[in-house]
């Protein structure tokens, strides 16, 4: 059988690496998306703010689910528009977040 092919994001490259995320109000925060099913949330300041596992369902859904008790698996919208402009969606609150590629 032929191994699980690696999951794609919505810029239909792996999954795995660093994504920089610009919020609707403008700040910004790196998530390390990790090959051992973990990430990682870095703030602006540098400061870890969040851990947990992630998962890719598509490449239009990515989920993650925090490391804090209670948590439940919250999974994004995402896609490519035809401007090349990636973004996220957040099922919560609706708001779209701008995603850039930085490693991986």
């Amino acid at each position: 059988a032929a191994p699980a092919a690696e999951p794609l994001a919505a810029d239909g490259k792996p999954s795995v690496g660093k994504f920089e995320v610009t919020n609707p109000d403008g700040t910004k925060h790196t998530t390390d998306v990790k090959p051992d099913g973990t990430y990682t949330v870095t703030g602006a300041d540098g400061k870890v703010t969040e851990t947990g596992k992630w998962e890719q369902k598509s490449p239009e859904s990515y989920c993650e689910t925090a490391d804090k008790e209670g948590a439940k698996q919250k999974c994004f919208a995402e896609k490519v528009d035809d401007k090349g402009v990636y973004t996220s969606t957040d099922p919560e609150s609706g708001e779209v977040a701008t995603i850039v590629r930085v490693a991986g």
